[in-house]
């Protein structure tokens, strides 16, 4: 039971982090790392739209209105990142 329970999670941190970091290379208009993210969360993680909902809102709240840094996005990413995938 609770290894189904981190394996969700850490399944769901993936999503996050897939999304967050699409919406980052979206607004640096970087295609490959757009690309890159939208194939881990669709094609690796087979993310529905419910899962996907919830970190798309806030990765977009946190778009800088101006020509500022996403430094809201970035510091997120990193700490993604910085979380073990393995199951």
């Amino acid at each position: 039971m609770i290894d189904n329970d981190v394996r969700a999670v850490r399944r769901g941190l993936r999503i996050e982090r897939a999304v967050v970091a699409a919406v980052l290379h979206g607004h640096q208009r970087d295609n490959l790392g757009f690309n890159d993210a939208m194939a881990e969360l669709l094609i690796a993680e087979h993310a529905t739209l419910a899962e996907v909902v919830t970190s798309l809102w806030w990765a977009l709240s946190r778009l800088p209105r101006g020509i500022d840094e996403p430094d809201q996005l970035l510091d997120r990413l990193v700490s993604l990142h910085g979380m073990p995938d393995g199951d």
